[in-house]
């Protein structure tokens, strides 16, 4: 399947190939990953990446695959969440947006990229 069907695919069918090991949770993540960078520059729909720590948690979805753990149905979908929220180790910009939602009281989200 090449990297731009694995994208078009419904969630349910990619959960099911990751848990089959047809596909691995990182081949997921850098199809999503390559898509990202194709088109956000026209969409500027994702401001802020955690490709480092998205990579880890695919590694360790793979990894617990292999050994016969289930990681759960939803392991290695790639999900995006907004980017303002209130986390330590988020850039600058992402504080200040979480800053002004605190004071508005706006709900914020707590955002990962791979479950």
């Amino acid at each position: 399947m090449s990297t731009a069907d694995l994208c078009l695919q419904p969630a349910t069918t990619i959960a099911r190939l990751i848990r089959e090991r047809e596909v691995s949770a990182v081949e997921v993540l850098e199809a999503h990953l390559a898509r990202i960078e194709a088109i956000n520059s026209l969409v500027n729909a994702i401001v802020t990446l955690d490709i480092e720590g998205a990579h880890a948690r695919a590694r360790a979805i793979d990894a617990a695959l292999k050994q016969g753990d289930d990681p759960g149905p939803l392991a290695g979908l790639p999900v995006r969440w907004p980017d303002c929220r209130l986390r330590t180790r988020i850039w600058p910009r992402q504080k200040e947006c979480a800053r002004r939602m605190a004071r508005l009281s706006l709900p914020i989200s707590c955002p990962i990229l791979m479950l």
